[in-house]
């Protein structure tokens, strides 16, 4: 959504507010106070994963039973993985793929049907299924602008002020062995511009933010990736603590000194089943000591290792 956010304030004449109603107690009173002070016309873009649909369900009621001229979208992870099963009641238009440039030709098209049944990715009544629409690159997309954050609303910890921003390096499937174990998709891997994610990731610095996580899947971690993105944040002298999650994996001096000198301040190691017939189909074994002698080069470099099973 912030990405979405940015790309529209960047490259066309619309407007856009963030709302989050996980951080509101009354959910539609105090949603319905948002779309009293903005100014109209209004349409809702709502994310959601297939897990949430319970959730979305209650929100497009409740924003329909109060402006029924809104025009309902949904997009994410379960229009794009299910577009067959994206309209759901009181969804206007839903978007399969990359949502910033299908939202943009939306906007652009509303009222005009012949030039929205040419917008690829997007889904409505009277067009039913068409395939998810995924940019060849993330080079033509806007990162997120961290500044319009409401950023008390996500402390982990309310005395002290923290907060842990969770980031992507890339979008997509990397049909690693190891990730299929997790679900599969056919999403293209894309990686941002490692340069230009850097300096938006240098720009975190509200006070209080100690680690912005990298949840990519771990299979998308190569040698070279790693080695890239480490530096890159070496060249824009990087402060801002930052993790990642990795496959089991041998760490020797060079690498755990390149993540220090990158400011990497955790690693999360991923076994993703305790089968060890399982972590070979899944190309992701190691030795329990060649792991152990990870952990303590990592500790040697005060670079803080979690292990995470998937029993």
């Amino acid at each position: 959504l912030l990405c979405l956010k940015a790309y529209l304030q960047e490259r066309t004449k619309h407007m856009g507010h963030l709302v989050d109603v996980r951080l509101m107690n009354d959910v539609e009173t105090e949603l319905m106070e948002v779309f009293g002070n903005i100014q109209g016309p209004y349409i809702a873009v709502i994310n959601t994963e297939t897990c949430h649909l319970g959730q979305v369900a209650a929100l497009l009621e409740s924003i329909k039973r109060h402006h029924a001229d809104v025009k309902t979208v949904l997009m994410g992870q379960h229009p794009s993985e299910f577009p067959e099963h994206a309209l759901l009641p009181r969804v206007d238009f839903a978007l399969s793929g990359d949502p910033e440039p299908i939202l943009r030709n939306m906007l652009d098209c509303l009222g005009m049907e012949q030039r929205l049944r040419r917008t690829p990715g997007l889904l409505y009544p009277e067009r039913g299924f068409t395939e998810p629409y995924w940019l060849p690159s993330l080079k033509s997309l806007s990162l997120p602008d961290w500044e319009e954050v409401f950023w008390p609303g996500y402390q982990l910890n309310t005395t002290l002020n923290t907060y842990r921003v969770q980031a992507r390096l890339s979008r997509g499937h990397t049909q690693h062995p190891a990730d299929m174990a997790f679900g599969e998709s056919h999403q293209p891997l894309r990686t941002w511009i490692l340069e230009k994610l850097a300096g938006n990731i240098q720009r975190c610095v509200v006070p209080g933010i100690t680690e912005v996580f990298f949840d990519d899947p771990p299979g998308f971690w190569t040698q070279e990736r790693l080695t890239q993105w480490c530096q890159a944040l070496v060249r824009i002298r990087n402060m801002q603590p930052w993790s990642l999650q990795l496959l089991p994996a041998i760490i020797n001096e060079e690498v755990a000194d390149m993540l220090a000198d990158a400011r990497c301040c955790r690693v999360q190691f991923i076994i993703p089943t305790c089968n060890p017939d399982l972590l070979d189909t899944y190309e992701c074994s190691v030795e329990a000591q060649d792991l152990l002698e990870s952990v303590q080069m990592l500790t040697h470099y005060e670079i803080d290792t979690h292990l995470r099973f998937w029993v």
